[in-house]
């Protein structure tokens, strides 16, 4: 199945392959992706289909991007912002900890302790000041779980040169946001992550608070609306995975036609119709 999928498709996907089948791993074990960077393909059967297509998002921006990145031409396109009483949105972005150690989720330094250190440093701080809830994204879920075991202690995931200190620091990290509200960890199963969420909005109404550790582009993020006290904080951490780079840098790169939108006023175009021919 694999095979004849990459068989069949030339244009708008890539193959990536990965030495090592998760991020702690020390032996080889390659895995191979089949990524779709273009989403043309996989929408083009509904603009075939249907003859009015409504495509309606509180994230699709910028407008202008979508029609060229999905090949069609809009008849009718609005933006209409959001209706808020008063300010009540503080985005920040943090480059560096409190030692001025630059954190980031690049694979090269993405598990240095000075990186988890100070990334469950924000948490904690965070977690301090905020009420109700507070929602935590991650870039995948091997790399939420990685974090996570670092945070809890795990020797087994830290460098031998690392000093007792750095070790009881990040032993105690969870158990000191646990002192302000629940931990509560998406999971791939689904069952698990219902029962998560459940919890998760019970301890944000009775007033105790929970952290929701969640993935990017997750069960969590697609479709659950976190508003009001069920959303106080969002701290996302890092960028999402590798196959969205690779898609935004295809879109950019890729010259896509744009064919001029046909009047209304003139009549549709009837295409001829393909005749057999006479048998001889």
């Amino acid at each position: 199945m694999f095979a004849t999928l990459v068989a069949t498709y030339e244009k708008g996907f890539l193959l990536i392959l990965e030495p090592f089948e998760s991020e702690t791993a020390t032996v080889p074990n390659p895995i191979l992706h089949f990524t779709c960077l273009d989403a043309s393909i996989a929408i083009k059967p509904v603009f075939e289909r249907f003859s009015s297509v409504v495509i309606t998002s509180g994230t699709i921006s910028p407008l202008e991007m979508y029609p060229k990145m999905l090949q069609f031409n809009t008849v009718v396109q609005e933006s209409y912002s959001m209706t808020l009483a008063r300010r009540s949105f503080l985005p920040m972005i943090v480059t560096r900890g409190s030692d001025q150690v630059a954190v980031s989720t690049r694979f090269e330094i993405r598990n240095d302790p000075s990186v988890v250190r100070n990334y469950g440093s924000l948490l904690v701080e965070f977690s301090k000041i905020t009420p109700d809830g507070m929602v935590v994204f991650f870039p995948s879920y091997l790399y939420m779980e990685s974090i996570i075991s670092m945070w809890q202690g795990m020797v087994g995931f830290l460098s031998p040169s690392i000093s007792r200190a750095w070790t009881d620091c990040l032993q105690g990290i969870l158990d000191e946001v646990w002192k302000y509200k629940l931990i509560l960890v998406e999971t791939p199963d689904s069952q698990e992550t219902s029962l998560a969420l459940e919890t998760y909005r019970t301890a944000c109404c009775n007033g105790r608070g929970a952290v929701m550790l969640c993935v990017a582009r997750g069960k969590v993020s697609e479709g659950i609306d976190f508003d009001h006290h069920y959303g106080r904080t969002v701290l996302c951490i890092g960028t999402s995975s590798n196959s969205l780079v690779l898609t935004t840098n295809y879109v950019h790169r890729s010259p896509l036609p744009i064919h001029p939108i046909p009047d209304p006023k003139s009549p549709p175009r009837i295409p001829p119709r393909k005749l057999p021919h006479p048998r001889k």
